[in-house]
């Protein structure tokens, strides 16, 4: 077979299409992976209304390309991997030739010149496999190899257009090490760029001639031979580049560590964009729908019909973003367990001994920032993820956590290298921008730049690097809108010195929550009034309140307080005309509303809040037990005196004389003003004394009141369902009501046999049934129906000496209960009580 014939036939062999398998990895899981996002992704994106949809598939499919020749060349994966550089990749293998223990297999190599990359990977065996642009490995003699380098010359065949790469594996003396030979076009860099540690550019003198052109910015360092070093060293625009001598070559790849490839990070970071732009848009929507709404609610039979069509477009614009994104949820959830596999496949779990190149630091941040921002679930454990990556400034993370939280911290110090953007953000966060140099302004911006500046701080650190006025007064611009007030007062510092680039629309419809406040606190008219929403001095405060500002809301709620429930007005006060009252319950409402949002937003104003909303909830009649329950535990003049008044008259609570007394007291002990305090103490003295005399003479029948107090001390457990629903609405166990169906019990109900009877199946049946409302969503509300219902119109009965009345809604209560929550009464007593 003569040259030609054979170079044919190596041509042919090498040219095949057929993909063979991967010697190691798992090629289904990309193959996985590749259908995920090229089908199910794709539908899903193409389908949606986001509309960054094409540019984020593409970049998945960049991933994907990126992590494809990591299961083509599995060797590759894991390992630390130095990449140089050559116009002949071939010329390479001189300066390494101490890190190949086979130097006499591989120096004929060296022989014909090639830009053909090559990959070196260690094995125990040499091997030299060709890689074709169909990725197919195709297994090559030496003299194969020779033949295809010298025929492909002679016949001017393009090889460089049919081989990627050749992969050479053979024994290395520097073990989990990689080398890539590439040329000087970048083709092998392109190809296992993403498994690249370290890249070097080897210069001859050809080479300093095309260097501006070739591109040298992206490497760590150059290199040449010993007798190239005065020309590099004289060379304006490479003089300045890290050197590294030839020598040093071999003794570096002990230096070069795996790297993180971080492909979990680098799409989680992908997806969460995706779920913020769907938590931003339906947030929108649903406040959308919520405005039109107040807006029917307060237009009432005055608004058109182009309102509820409104209203309707956005429910069901709101709608199909929840679809959307619970359509797509499960397609991120599977891509999430299918990169877990990829990362197994490709040793990437941990990142142990490995670098972290900054692309994945890049992703680890933007999730990191948007988490901050927008609380997405898959930013819930990056923090963790910081110090597991071993991120080298955490304490810089932590001030700038601290900070976030309003909590009072110092910059650390912090050198800011090369695209290290989030040190940037972090650090101006924490400095006062104008305190900081031009120099470092300029570079925490250029950082930023041009599509991470996200805060009114970091456009506000740009309007100080500006040249030209209109720039300076966009950035300005930006920022205040985006919440920074030094940035508005600048603005109206310049709209002040009568600048005509400065819009003061702009101050007035691009208020933020920090800004309204300020332009309150700076407008507020003299003698302004806070009794009513409508008052003026509230206009700005009801911007920032829109917009969520806690603040504000604060302001707002303190103010409509101090308007006339903190002195515990009633609505039903006489000093009160009907159009005060119907404003009075207006503010009420409107007050109840945001405490309830507060104390969910504010805990650390949690008390104060609520001790605001149940005052409110008092003094407008409204869910006493509601009140009582915020209001115990607070001890102040208002509380006192609002708790006093709902035991003396019995609302929402068992009427106790002695509680009304004590807290009347407390409230007086406190000086709380109200007209009504003293005559409620004095009513209560005189009730209290009433009481206590009719306790010596009431329900006597013959001896019957003394044995009611033995009885009463050995049946004292026995009262189950009145005992609880007294405590559940803060009555003693020595309440009124209490003592009264105790005595009824032990002296009128157990005094006939049938009676007995029906009291030991009470004892049986009672705690079940407490148990059972104890289990029950809301128990007190329960037993605040039990109370109104049940218990007190049977004491109405027996005060009135109405026994056999008495008896029957006493029955009827506790057969409803055992009706039910199921709890089965024994027959003999079901046909007892069977016209009950």
């Amino acid at each position: 077979m003569d040259n030609t014939t054979a170079y044919l036939a190596v041509l042919a062999r090498i040219m095949q299409e057929e993909r063979a398998e991967t010697t190691t990895g798992s090629w289904e899981h990309y193959e996985k992976l590749y259908a995920l996002v090229h089908t199910d992704l794709t539908t899903q994106l193409k389908a949606s209304r986001y509309p960054d949809a094409p540019a984020l598939q593409k970049k998945a499919e960049g991933l994907l390309d990126e992590m494809e020749p990591l299961y083509l060349c599995p060797e590759l994966a894991g390992t630390g991997c130095l990449l140089i550089s050559d116009y002949h990749t071939n010329t390479l293998f001189e300066p390494f030739r101490r890190a190949f223990l086979h130097w006499a297999d591989i120096a004929p190599l060296l022989r014909l010149q090639t830009q053909i990359p090559f990959l070196i990977v260690d094995s125990e065996e040499d091997q030299l496999e060709v890689l074709n642009y169909a990725n197919r490995h195709v297994a090559l003699s030496p003299d194969e190899y020779e033949l295809l380098l010298t025929e492909s010359g002679k016949n001017r065949v393009a090889l460089n257009k049919i081989v990627q790469v050749f992969l050479l594996r053979t024994p290395l003396a520097v073990k989990n090490v990689s080398l890539i030979f590439d040329n000087v076009y970048h083709r092998a860099e392109q190809l296992f760029g993403g498994a690249v540690s370290r890249k070097i550019a080897c210069l001859n003198s050809r080479g300093f001639q095309t260097a501006s052109k070739r591109g040298l910015d992206h490497f760590d360092a150059v290199t040449c031979k010993p007798e190239l070093v005065p020309a590099l060293k004289a060379h304006p625009a490479l003089c300045h580049c890290p050197r590294m001598d030839w020598a040093m070559l071999v003794p570096c790849l002990g230096t070069i560590h795996p790297i993180l490839y971080g492909f979990q990070y680098r799409f989680q970071a992908l997806f969460t964009q995706l779920e913020c732009y769907y938590l931003r848009s339906s947030n929108e929507m649903q406040e959308i729908v919520r405005q039109i709404t107040d807006d029917i609610v307060r237009l009432g039979e005055k608004q058109n019909d182009a309102l509820p069509q409104l209203r309707q477009s956005a429910k069901e614009a709101g709608d199909q973003l929840n679809n959307e994104w619970n359509a797509l949820q499960p397609v991120l959830e599977t891509i999430h367990t299918c990169l877990t596999e990829n990362e197994k496949d490709l040793r990437d779990l941990s990142s142990s001994g490995k670098e972290v190149p900054r692309r994945v630091w890049d992703a680890v941040f933007e999730i990191f920032f948007t988490e901050e921002r927008e609380k997405t679930r898959f930013g819930q454990k990056i923090e963790a993820s910081l110090r597991t990556l071993e991120y080298p400034e955490l304490p810089l993370v932590q001030a700038y956590l601290k900070k976030k939280a309003g909590k009072p911290v110092s910059a650390p110090v912090v050198t800011v290298g090369p695209g290290e953007w989030e040190k940037a953000r972090m650090l101006l966060e924490l400095q006062n921008p104008d305190s900081l140099s031009r120099a470092t302004l300029r570079q925490y911006v250029d950082l930023l730049k041009p599509n991470r500046l996200s805060s009114g701080r970091e456009y506000y650190a740009k309007s100080l690097i500006a040249t030209f006025p209109e720039d300076v007064t966009s950035a300005l611009t930006e920022s205040f809108q985006r919440g920074y007030l030094p940035a508005g007062e600048k603005l109206l510092q310049l709209y002040n010195c009568a600048s005509s680039s400065i819009d003061l629309s702009v101050l007035v419809n691009g208020l933020l929550p920090e800004a309204c406040v300020a332009m309150a606190q700076r407008s507020t008219p003299r003698c302004v009034t806070y009794s009513d929403l409508a008052d003026p001095g509230f206009t700005y405060y009801k911007l920032a309140a829109v917009k969520g500002y806690l603040p504000a809301i604060q302001f707002i709620v303190d103010k409509l307080y101090d308007s006339g429930f903190s002195t515990a007005k009633r609505i039903g006060s006489t000093s009160l005309t009907d159009a005060a009252r119907k404003k009075y319950a207006e503010n009420g409402k409107v007050l109840c509303s945001l405490c309830h949002y507060l104390i969910e937003e504010r805990s650390h104003q949690s008390l104060h809040n609520s001790e605001i909303l149940g005052v409110v909830l008092f003094c407008l009649g409204e869910s006493y037990s509601e009140a009582m329950r915020l209001l115990s535990g607070i001890d102040t003049g208002v509380s006192n005196f609002c708790k006093g008044c709902m035991y003396h008259h019995g609302y929402g609570v068992a009427q106790n004389t002695e509680q009304a007394i004590r807290y009347y007291q407390l409230a007086a002990l406190k000086g709380f003003k109200n007209p009504s305090l003293q005559p409620s103490l004095r009513a209560c003295y005189q009730a209290d004394a009433k009481e206590k005399e009719e306790q010596t003479t009431a329900y006597q029948e013959g001896n019957s009141y003394k044995r009611t107090t033995s009885n009463y001390q050995t049946h004292d457990s026995g009262c189950f369902i009145t005992t609880a629903t007294c405590r559940a609405l803060h009555a003693g166990d020595d309440c009124r009501e209490l003592n009264l169906l105790r005595w009824f019990r032990d002296n009128k109900l157990q005094s006939t046999p049938q009676g007995e009877a029906i009291v030991r199946e009470y004892y049986r049946v009672g705690p079940l049934l407490v148990q059972a409302i104890d289990r029950t969503p809301d128990p007190d509300a329960l037993y605040q129906s039990l109370w109104e219902d049940y218990i007190r119109p049977s004491c109405t009965a027996l005060e009135n000496r109405q026994w056999e009345p008495a008896k029957q809604i006493y029955v009827r209560m506790v057969k409803t209960l055992c009706l039910r929550f199921g709890v089965e009464v024994r027959p003999q007593i079901c046909e007892a009580l069977k016209d009950y």
